[in-house]
């Protein structure tokens, strides 16, 4: 038998347990939808159409069933002021016969079930087209974000209205460059589901004898005229970002069709120098796999691979300055660094033993430039493939860019799993995960509002900063003010000097202590208060190892404490659990 007294004891550790993971930032991100790239075929029934949309003088709609289809019913009122500048439309989230939600990552095609009744003998939709436009879509990631774009032109169907048959109008998305074109824009970040329908039913006025019953649409990702839907298609594998696309590199291929499985391959290129193959990327969907998965062809077309890596430099044995101040004496801690400057900062912390390059794809880099060894090193890691042909070396870098490049070129082998909360970096943003790499591995921090601000440019001081943090460089404080003259009272004057120093003038020492949670306290609320301070400095994999330590302290604490039945004897409220 077990006192309720006891259990209660026992309840409030899991409590107290789980009180210790709130009080961190979340772990482990929800992986993204399977149906990224779905090639698929999604119908939607009639009821998602609501209603008409403005000027519809003239005419009536309602729902109801004809021939044994539910069907939207539009048709004249018996009124000669008529007008066709109106739409059919739905606002909210489109779901097809199954209750999925409807993604246009690969729509192709849009396909409507229709009649179109008439006792003329010239009908007067007959030859008449459909026109169609989407305006409003919402991230996976965020429903409530409604986000509207308008298609530059209609998508008008590729067929005609016929009478007095089923029949159907095929809207070709596919075959608009435009549109084709806004859609991939669109959707290259993320997957993102259809949330408004608009379609233009009438070209010209109907009869007045005449009716239109619309039937079941279709979102597809294959013409319906297609004898055989599944094509066959090609994966192809790069050895790099800058190779992809251009199909005669491709290091590997893989030949399928449509919805069919394979194995993705190991990586047989050349690896960069201090890199080991982590992962494939597809390009398609931005989605990473690993070497011996198997992948589902769902994209409709041929798809390209490119790898990720794990870079293992060994940062704590660079040993040199790798940064000076200008002719004067003066460091100019508040000047910010361009693109160039940074690009020399990195590659030098690379150590001695990287082979240096000569040659970059960047055409505004002329070969004499000062920074050509340092860009071009950088580029042959992959370490700026954020950036497109123009790398604009004399334009000022970002906080978001530099933590990009660092992040490019880290052992992400081990990452931390402590997901930081920054309110001015969205999941959607392409640098995402650097910074919230960064963050949880103490690389950057943010603001005292806890921004990160990644659009604003980034300092001599906190670049410095940023890199010692990787160098592992804790700065001697007795020679803050000994190298530049404008530091002495700067914030990060001891950053500066250990940054412009070797370690023969013993500037800084080398912090190569992982990093662990003390217990502190005498009680659970301390014990969880001081984790929960200390967890902005520790990996996850260090906090999780917090919660066992306070775990452990929870259940001594309970074990040691005098009996229960004595302590709460005196109250004569005895419960027992048989």
């Amino acid at each position: 038998m077990i006192k309720k007294n006891v259990s209660s004891r026992l309840f409030a550790v899991m409590l107290a347990i789980c009180l210790v993971l709130q009080a961190f930032p979340a772990v482990f991100a929800e992986s993204k939808n399977d149906n990224l790239n779905a090639f698929a075929k999604q119908t939607l029934p009639t009821k998602n159409i609501s209603a008409f949309e403005d000027d519809y003088r003239g005419y009536e709609t309602q729902l109801e069933t004809f021939d044994g289809h539910e069907v939207r019913y539009i048709g004249r009122t018996g009124s000669d002021d008529t007008s066709i500048n109106f739409c059919m439309y739905r606002w909210g989230m489109f779901a097809d016969g199954n209750g999925d939600y409807v993604p246009l990552h690969t729509a192709k095609y849009i396909v409507m079930d229709y009649y179109y009744e008439s006792p003329d003998a010239s009908p007067a939709l007959e030859g008449a087209r459909m026109r169609w436009v989407q305006g409003r879509i919402v991230p996976e990631e965020n429903l409530s974000q409604i986000i509207e774009f308008g298609w530059g032109n209609h998508a008008f169907s590729e067929n005609t209205i016929t009478a007095n048959k089923w029949s159907k109008l095929i809207i070709p998305l596919a075959a608009n460059p435009s549109i084709e074109a806004l859609i991939r824009n669109k959707y290259s970040d993320g997957l993102y589901y259809l949330h408004q329908m608009k379609f233009y039913p009438l070209e010209r006025n109907m009869g007045k004898n005449d009716a239109l019953y619309l039937g079941e649409i279709s979102i597809q990702s294959w013409h319906p005229d297609d004898d055989s839907v599944f094509g066959e298609r090609t994966a192809y594998f790069f050895e790099n970002e800058t190779h992809a696309g251009s199909i005669e590199k491709a290091i590997a291929t893989i030949k399928c069709t449509d919805l069919e499985s394979f194995i993705l391959p190991g990586f047989n290129g050349t690896l960069p120098v201090g890199a080991e193959f982590s992962h494939w990327i597809c390009t398609f969907d931005g989605e990473k796999y690993n070497a011996g998965d198997s992948f589902e062809m769902l994209a409709g077309e041929d798809i390209f691979f490119v790898p990720g890596f794990n870079f293992k430099f060994n940062f704590s044995a660079f040993s040199d300055s790798y940064i000076s101040g200008y002719p004067n004496g003066t460091f100019l801690p508040q000047e910010n660094v361009t693109r160039a400057e940074a690009a020399k900062i990195i590659a030098s912390i690379l150590g001695a033993d990287i082979p240096e390059a000569n040659v970059t794809r960047f055409s505004d880099i002329p070969s004499d430039a000062w920074y050509l060894k340092y860009v071009a090193l950088l580029d042959s890691l992959g370490a700026l493939a954020i950036f497109d042909e123009n790398f604009e070396p004399d334009k000022k870098i970002t906080r978001a860019e530099l933590t990009e490049i660092i992040y490019a070129l880290s052992d992400r082998s081990y990452d931390s799993v402590r997901i930081p909360v920054i309110p001015d970096v969205e999941y959607s943003d392409r640098w995402y995960d650097a910074v919230v790499y960064a963050a949880s591995n103490g690389i950057i921090e943010g603001y005292m509002d806890g921004t990160f601000r990644p659009m604003e440019n980034i300092t001599r001081a906190e670049t410095v900063t940023v890199i010692n943090r990787i160098l592992k460089r804790i700065p001697q404080d007795s020679l803050h003010g000994a190298k530049f003259s404008d530091i002495d009272a700067h914030w990060a004057s001891g950053q500066i000097v250990a940054a412009a120093s070797s370690s023969a003038e013993n500037a800084w020492s080398t912090d190569t202590a992982a990093k662990e949670y003390v217990l502190t306290g005498n009680c659970a609320q301390e014990y969880i208060t001081s984790l929960h301070e200390a967890g902005k400095n520790l990996t996850g994999d260090a906090i999780r190892r917090g919660i066992d330590a306070i775990s452990e302290k929870m259940k001594d604490d309970i074990l040691n404490t005098p009996n229960t039945y004595e302590i709460y004897e005196p109250r004569k409220n005895k419960y027992y659990v048989s």
